[in-house]
């Protein structure tokens, strides 16, 4: 499947973490009012993304150094649990009104995409980049330094 974002606007990071999966478990089964933006440091996980009333599916493998963007708006579910001690990052934005228009519009109903957005594979493998990966982290601790400690 296909993600449309815009690039260059301000955002609002509703949360970002690293996590490890010690057992074996299936990414939650949801939906979610924000973009889930997951990054696999280590292992593997399959899962999958499709539109609210199932129109269409598609199941994505990910691996070590791969990028999965979930769209807001999207049913999102595992399909087989992650590997053991599964490490993975994930960041939390909430969308532009553009964005989930475009988003959730069916594939059996095409609209002229808005020339502001940029799509992207849900799946992009980033091996070979591994600036992404920085990047991850870097959002990942500013998150952590503007977020009040209890």
């Amino acid at each position: 499947m296909n993600v449309h974002l815009s690039l260059g606007k301000p955002r609002t990071i509703t949360s970002a973490n690293y996590i490890t999966m010690i057992n074996p478990t299936l990414h939650p089964d949801r939906i979610l009012p924000e973009h889930d933006l997951l990054y696999i440091l280590e292992g593997t996980w399959d899962i999958a993304e499709e539109y609210e009333d199932g129109s269409e599916r598609c199941v994505m493998s990910l691996q070590t150094d791969d990028l999965l963007l979930l769209p807001a708006g999207r049913h999102h579910f595992g399909i087989s649990p992650c590997s053991p001690n599964n490490r993975h990052m994930y960041i939390h934005v909430t969308p532009l009104p553009e964005e989930q228009n475009a988003n959730l519009n069916r594939p059996e109903n095409p609209t002229d995409p808005d020339p502001s957005l940029y799509c992207f594979s849900s799946l992009i493998h980033c091996h070979n980049h591994p600036r992404i990966k920085v990047l991850f982290q870097e959002i990942i601790a500013r998150n952590w330094e503007s977020t009040p400690m209890l």
